[in-house]
């Protein structure tokens, strides 16, 4: 095992949120933490004793695990920024009824983009795994990956890519140009699939990606626009780091449905 290092779920009191989530933790014992059993943080903005207790009885028991609430409250903007965030972000003219583009996922984009390192909890973090509560590790992992993101050195490991919505990332490619200025080939509507990411936390935490975050954090397009974490992830990791620092992670994973009996269920 990597000393200080931690899997990491952003958890909700919703139903669904939580019967999937306990089948993730399931699966995650049952192919990872059994023999890795890395400590799991659970990251909220507030959970009722009912909710906490039901994870407790879902989390692996050979691991640790700890509550860190998180406060996803809107940045001190200008009052002209404020003005172009809508409560309800539509797209193409409907409102998107599973809560992709509400305020509370814009709070998430913000925090997985860049804001959880402001957090002073994470200076104690070497390596961080993201897990949603709807990841699933459907197979056994042979090779423990926080152990080959320390062998090799990286500060960011994947799992896949998809082509983002034009509509969500519209001016992230030239903003990114505009603060990052880079030559490489860098595809504008490519993003990481972020439900899973391993992140060197000393890595993100460095000037060298804050000073990224910190402008698009300061425009308020991740509320205004809908800009997610998954495309400024690829935009700057292509940006700011060497290809070798930024691995592909092989493991038997799927990310979203629901997951009873060995079977995924949309």
């Amino acid at each position: 095992m990597v000393p200080k290092s931690c899997i990491y779920y952003l958890v909700y009191e919703h139903p669904i949120h939580l019967r999937r989530l306990e089948a993730s933790l399931k699966l995650l014992s049952e192919n990872f933490t059994k023999k890795n059993p890395y400590p799991i943080v659970f990251g909220h903005e507030g959970l009722s004793k009912e909710a906490k207790n039901f994870i407790r009885k879902a989390a692996p028991i050979e691991v640790d695990i700890y509550f860190k609430q998180v406060d996803f409250s809107l940045p001190d903007y200008s009052e002209e920024i404020l003005s172009k965030i809508p409560e309800k972000f539509v797209w193409d003219g409907i409102w998107d009824k599973n809560a992709f583009f509400s305020m509370g996922y814009r709070h998430m984009c913000r925090w997985f983009s860049g804001a959880m390192y402001l957090d002073p909890f994470f200076d104690k973090v070497d390596y961080v795994m993201r897990l949603d509560s709807d990841s699933y590790i459907i197979d056994n992992i042979k090779n423990d990956p926080f152990q080959v993101m320390k062998d090799k050195d990286a500060i960011y490991g994947w799992v896949d890519t998809f082509v983002d919505d034009e509509n969500v990332i519209v001016g992230l490619n030239d903003f990114c140009q505009d603060i990052a200025p880079s030559d490489n080939d860098i595809q504008s509507n490519l993003a990481y699939e972020t439900n899973f990411f391993i992140q060197k936390c000393s890595w993100f935490k460095s000037d060298k990606w804050m000073n990224f975050f910190k402008p698009i954090d300061e425009s308020g397009y991740i509320y205004s626009r809908r800009w997610g974490d998954a495309p400024i992830h690829y935009q700057g990791i292509k940006r700011l780091a060497s290809e070798d620092k930024v691995i592909k992670i092989d493991i038997p994973y799927h990310h979203g449905g629901d997951f009873h009996d060995g079977l995924l269920k949309k």
